[in-house]
């Protein structure tokens, strides 16, 4: 067979096996409203730095995968404080927008501003520190545990979240 015609039937396979699956009525998704967790997904809890989380997808605090929405209000300003994770986060602003700095000192000369659309990693042990503009929203994605230590306190070591109750 000729090198063109093999070409051709690896396209036409490659794209016969990229077509999208069939969903039935019974098997497909029903939409969720935006404000309101899926169905078993927990409420928003308030986390330690002032903002709020919920888990759409395992838990940051165990050694697995997870996602989490975050949401901060308006122009809030955590403490700040240089810090840094055990693991590393994969992060995508949605809405407002997150202020970001690397190292051992917060240094407002050395920030980047990322909005909507933005994706950042930040890898596990690299010291960081964040404030907001505006109330942002962000998704995070990991693998935990997610805790987070501050360099001011290297004793600090705490889950990301707190039951709002507390």
């Amino acid at each position: 067979m000729a090198a063109c015609c093999r070409a051709a039937l690896i396209v036409t396979a490659l794209a016969a096996c990229a077509r999208p699956a069939r969903t039935t009525p019974a098997t497909a998704a029903t939409p969720v409203p935006a404000s309101a967790p899926a169905a078993g997904l927990k409420e928003w809890t308030l986390m330690k730095n002032g903002g709020s989380m919920m888990r759409l997808v395992g838990d940051p605090y165990k050694a697995e995968r997870f996602a989490i929405p975050v949401r901060y209000p308006a122009d809030m300003k955590t403490d700040s404080a240089p810090h840094y994770h055990m693991g590393t986060e994969h992060v995508t602003i949605l809405a407002g927008t997150l202020v970001l700095g690397f190292g051992d000192h917060v240094d407002v000369t050395k920030t980047t501003e990322y909005g909507p659309g933005s994706f950042i990693v930040i890898p596990a042990g690299v010291h960081h520190y964040e404030w907001f503009k505006g109330e942002t929203m962000s998704h995070v994605e990991g693998f935990g545990p997610m805790g987070t230590i501050r360099l001011d306190r290297p004793d600090s070591t705490h889950p990301p979240a707190v039951p709002a109750s507390h």
